[in-house]
């Protein structure tokens, strides 16, 4: 896939009014990458002469569907349906079949809903929550092309279709035609590599690069007529050569999108050895997460401990949850690890199911992870401003009287504990006053006091069953 690069808009515009659409892209192959792109073709890299059948070789299509902010509009689920249909139609001479690979994931966003006006936007939508390891396809109302896709080297990946273009009655051919791009199709008018002599004396490396496509001098609704026929005239490009003869039933085309429904044997060839050369992580790929351990197995009511989750197929974005609740995400090792942060528990004695959720499925393991009873801890919010409030919360066994103080840095030793603060105290609450609830928590409101840039101490008193036990000693600036 690096050997070379090409820049590819491969779009489709949709023109106004009731004629059939003419479809026109914007493709780019940059003077300095033509070479490179000729070596690769002379390669041998799309030619699948000894490679063993392997049978139909099977996609995942992973769907995203743009909708308005409140969930309304949006392509329907039987037009993606069809699309699938008509790739399996289209693809079957080259032995590639696809399948929808997970539930179809819904953009709501009005920005992509109305607004997909650059290649920037179009790059910033095909960011959204791809799926590793499958055809990333997103369908918008409102883009200037009828579609656009990426070569095996793009820097960004996936497909944008339009929605008016998408698997409609008189269209089932935009939706292959990109699918053709993302495996190194060209389209057989492609001029990048030089005019293709209608002789067929330059198609290795002039055209679209595949010698069974006739020479194209550029198709479309003004020469190719309802019945399908090419009406144009004219001699090709070299010296001699016949007339043109292209192939307005060619997907690769710019022909009516009624008339298209084939690829060529040599194009087929190539789509397929684009996809087990250059795409082999498409084949087997949008697999669901499989969760195989959680360690430890135990950790505090309050969360905060740090977890390591083992198994297969995780993906860059997949999502952490312990009973239902997100867990932060620390680090991700590869596609087998995650190491996550436990978020605060309900109740002790919990026994968690823990999951992971991606979009090309989800996986838990049930009474993975048992919330045990929280040993004395507090903590704050900041910042501390004079005058404003911050929570105080504080944490130990479910039920247990608990009380705090703040005051200035020092020590105070009772008989029952030692404490890392002295008077004078600017806030007290004592153990009668305060229960910890049975999330092992309990929070208290302070409206901050003091100098401007002073210290306070914070600390509090548990009265667990074994006795008073204090907390932590934490610190806080005020500001101003």
């Amino acid at each position: 896939m690096n050997r070379f690069v090409v820049v590819l808009l491969a779009s489709c515009v949709l023109a106004l009014g009731p004629v059939q659409a003419q479809e026109t892209c914007g493709s780019s192959v940059r003077p300095e990458e033509v070479q490179d792109a000729l070596a690769l073709q002379a390669s041998g890299i799309y030619d699948e002469d000894g490679i063993p059948s392997l049978g139909t070789l099977f996609v995942p299509v992973a769907f995203h569907v743009v909708r308005q902010n409140n969930g309304s509009g949006g392509l329907s689920q039987s037009r993606l349906n069809t699309a699938i249909n008509d790739a399996n139609l289209a693809f079957a001479g080259a032995g590639i079949g696809f399948f929808q690979c997970m539930d179809t994931d819904y953009i709501d966003s009005d920005a992509f809903y109305f607004n997909i006006n650059t290649g920037a936007e179009i790059d910033a939508l095909r960011r959204v929550n791809p799926v590793a390891d499958a055809i990333n396809v997103y369908c918008t109302p409102n883009l200037q092309y009828c579609g656009i896709s990426s070569f095996t080297n793009s820097s960004v990946q996936g497909i944008v279709m339009l929605n008016s273009c998408m698997a409609t009655s008189t269209n089932h051919s935009t939706f292959s035609h990109e699918i053709g791009h993302y495996f190194n199709l060209y389209h057989t008018h492609e001029g990048a590599f030089g005019q293709e002599c209608t002789s067929g004396s330059n198609c290795s490396n002039s055209g679209d690069l595949v010698c069974d496509t006739p020479a194209d001098p550029g198709l479309g609704t003004s020469n190719v007529n309802s019945s399908c026929v090419y009406t144009g005239g004219g001699n090709g490009p070299c010296g001699g050569d016949p007339g043109y003869s292209p192939d307005p039933r060619n997907y690769m085309s710019y022909s009516r999108k009624s008339c298209r429904n084939r690829f060529s044997s040599q194009q087929n060839s190539r789509a397929r050895s684009t996809l087990l050369n250059l795409r082999p992580e498409l084949l087997g790929g949008c697999t669901p997460p499989d969760l195989i351990s959680v360690a430890p197995s135990q950790g505090e009511l309050r969360g905060g401990d740090s977890v390591t989750l083992v198994g297969t197929n995780f993906s860059s974005n997949a999502t952490v949850r312990f009973a239902g609740l997100v867990a932060q995400v620390d680090q991700r090792i590869g596609s087998t690890q995650i190491i996550a942060t436990a978020p605060e528990g309900t109740t002790e004695g919990q026994d968690a199911a823990v999951s992971v959720t991606q979009p090309s499925g989800s996986d838990q393991i049930n009474n993975a992870y048992e919330y045990l009873p929280n040993t004395p801890y507090i903590t704050w919010n900041g910042p501390a401003r004079a005058g404003q409030n911050i929570t105080i919360s504080l944490y130990g066994p479910a039920g247990d009287p608990a009380g705090l103080a703040v005051g200035v840095p020092g020590i105070t030793v009772k008989p029952c504990c030692t404490f890392c603060l002295e008077r004078p105290i600017s806030f007290f609450m004592r153990p009668s006053q305060l229960t910890l609830g049975s999330n092992g928590r309990v929070d208290v409101i302070w409206n901050v006091e003091g100098d401007i840039f002073e210290t306070k101490k914070i600390q509090g008193l548990i009265v667990t069953s074994q006795g008073p036990q204090v907390t932590n000693c934490t610190s806080l600036t005020v500001f101003p």
